[in-house]
């Protein structure tokens, strides 16, 4: 059995992938530390939140998927990271949990509509022959830029006040939108 390398546009589609799974990683660590730490609402509070996350994941799924389908895919994935976009760049507004919430809900629709359309479009830009390997390096991809996603929003948090760590975040996914436009078409 030969192993068959990734086409180029899969390799081009990998681009914006990376930094959508920059921007995915941040539901977690990043964000449990900014409410806990930042917003001082403690560490269950931060974590209760992210359970709103899968709450929303589990009940508006398939419609979110439903309508998103109804997109070219770039547009799809364009609009979801651009609703990532708006959800970080907004955070630092956010000064208690009805606002909280509402922020994790307008994140939660970002990530339900780009990662279920990343992983079919990466399916399709995959050969059928080698689509187990492709996929393998899709999910690569999404793991290394997941676990990178903490490293960089602690170095950004580092070095910048936190509301311009969002405002960093919102480019990285904004970046990835445009990305997907000029990749995709």
């Amino acid at each position: 059995m030969r192993l068959e390398a990734p086409s180029g546009p899969m390799l081009l589609f990998l681009g914006p992938t990376f930094l959508t799974f920059i921007i995915a990683g941040l539901m977690g660590y990043p964000l449990v530390y900014y409410f806990s730490v930042t917003l001082g609402m403690g560490t269950a509070l931060g974590g209760s939140l992210l359970a709103l996350n899968g709450a929303l994941v589990v009940l508006l799924q398939d419609r979110v998927a439903a309508l998103a389908s109804r997109l070219k895919p770039s547009r799809a994935l364009a609009a979801g990271m651009t609703i990532y976009a708006i959800g970080y760049a907004i955070l630092p507004a956010v000064r208690g949990l009805p606002e909280a919430l509402a922020d994790i809900a307008l994140i939660t629709v970002g990530e339900m509509v780009a990662l279920p359309v990343s992983s079919a479009v990466a399916a399709r830009l995959s050969s059928p022959s080698s689509r187990g390997t492709h996929m393998g390096v899709y999910g690569l991809t999404g793991s290394v830029a997941r676990t990178l996603s903490s490293s960089i929003f602690a170095a950004l948090l580092y070095a910048l006040p936190p509301s311009e760590v969002w405002g960093v975040e919102a480019v990285v996914a904004t970046a990835s939108a445009l990305g997907y436009l000029a990749v995709l078409g």
